[in-house]
């Protein structure tokens, strides 16, 4: 847990106090990002005066590690037994808001009324201590009414307690965008770090090409995939008012003079699917853009002539008429581009679309696989996702599950190592 992380938490406590989410009794944690065994909690103290100093860090038993003199907060056991029975959650809030409060105890369930509110679902559920304890100060202060409360939660985002309050569970996955061509240096941060159980990595096609003939400095059995997550078939696209109407008159173009076709970097699909062309006679010069920026605007500002891309990667471009396809390397008409061609109608077969998996380190606690796996399968299965895939003028069916990922790289693999430029 690093001193920013720390910062964060303190931060949490002043602005849900600031704007009257907690009182001087509410708590928020964290779950500790390099052990799921272990969350941080302030000490019992006002949330708005909160520091880092005050924070300590707690095992699942709700036992501080290090409490140099410092009070817990009695209902420390709130956060324990979530995190203890829901392994997908990071952080957890209990307040007192007056606004929920009155839902605890009619007959009225608190329901969601607008899209902004959409993580509600069918209802909130509400944990009545009474049912099991009696007649008690209400409070959560011991694992058993901990674990009441976190069945009472069950897999929802929040509960409300009768008379009491409300807890809230989030499953923050804080996103690091880590520059670098082909994935790899993404990857490589993945793989440099401890199987923690919630470090994960957007595993591309353009990676697993890096590894085609045992190049790569890791192998695919250092991962653990949680499921493909879209698809998208790879196109060739020229400047909207570019000379070439068609893929017949680009071709016949590449084989008259060199043409420069910006790609992702050397030994890539992109790679492969224009030296097929190549192999019958085109000269396309490959030009690698390690920044997606710089290669999508290769072709608008003449650094390229040809830009080997997916559609949905750059969908505002074709959107505004800066740039149009020519062929798609792919087995099915291109969703939204149905009346554009295929490379295979023209003698060029091989198809190798682009991907996106989200994969973890081997060596991670598989029951924790098994958690993460069938959290993005639930999202995946989602009206919201379908419809993010056809914004992103993907493949209907691109979603792989975990049990069939493996098997996807392989044949991925297989395909790449088979139709790999020969060296010189």
């Amino acid at each position: 847990m690093n001193e920013s992380q720390l910062e964060d938490l303190v931060a949490a406590n002043r602005i849900l106090a600031e704007h009257g989410v907690i009182d001087a009794y509410g708590h928020v944690s964290l779950r500790s990002p390099d052990n799921p065994n272990r969350f941080f909690l302030a000490r019992a103290i006002a949330p708005q005066t909160v520091q880092v100093e005050d924070i300590l860090e707690y095992d699942l038993d709700s036992k501080p590690l290090d409490p140099k003199g410092r009070d817990s907060v009695n209902e420390r056991f709130i956060h324990s037994e979530i995190y203890r029975a829901r392994p997908d959650v990071m952080s957890v809030v209990h307040n007192h808001s007056p606004s929920v409060v009155p839902f605890s105890v009619t007959g009225v369930k608190l329901r969601a009324l607008f899209h902004m509110a959409s993580f509600i679902g069918d209802g909130v559920p509400v944990f009545d201590i009474r049912k099991t304890f009696g007649i008690t100060d209400m409070l959560v202060s011991d694992p058993a009414k901990g674990r009441a409360l976190a069945q009472a939660l069950g897999d929802k985002t929040c509960a409300l307690m009768r008379g009491h309050g409300v807890v809230v569970v989030g499953t923050s996955i804080p996103i690091v965008n880590v520059p670098g061509a082909t994935g790899n240096t993404g990857t490589s941060k993945l793989l440099s770090a401890p199987p923690d159980g919630h470090s994960m990595a957007v595993f591309i096609g353009d990676t697993l090409g890096t590894l085609a003939g045992g190049a790569g400095r890791w192998k695919l059995a250092d991962v653990v995939p949680l499921g493909v997550m879209i698809r998208q078939p790879t196109g060739l696209f020229v400047k909207q008012d570019a000379k070439w109407k068609t893929i017949a008159e680009l071709l016949a173009d590449a084989k008259a003079t060199d043409l420069k076709v910006g790609i992702t970097g050397f030994g890539s699909p992109d790679e492969i699917l224009v030296q097929q062309m190549n192999h019958k006679g085109s000269r396309f010069r490959l030009v690698p853009f390690a920044s997606p920026g710089e290669r999508y605007t290769s072709i608008l500002g003449g650094h390229a002539d040809v830009l080997v891309e997916q559609a949905g990667d750059i969908r505002t471009f074709l959107e505004g008429k800066q740039m149009r396809p020519l062929v798609f390397f792919s087995d099915k008409p291109q969703r939204g581009y149905e009346q554009v061609p295929l490379a295979k109608d023209s003698g060029f077969p091989l198809v190798i679309s682009q991907f996106r998996a989200i994969v973890m380190r081997a060596g991670t606690d598989p029951k924790q696989v098994a958690v993460m796996a069938a959290a993005v399968e639930k999202a995946a299965r989602s009206a919201d996702y379908a419809q993010y895939l056809k914004d992103e003028l993907a493949f209907e069916d691109s979603f792989i599950p975990a049990a069939q990922t493996a098997a996807f790289f392989d044949r991925e693999l297989k395909l790449i190592e088979a139709n790999m430029p020969k060296k010189s």
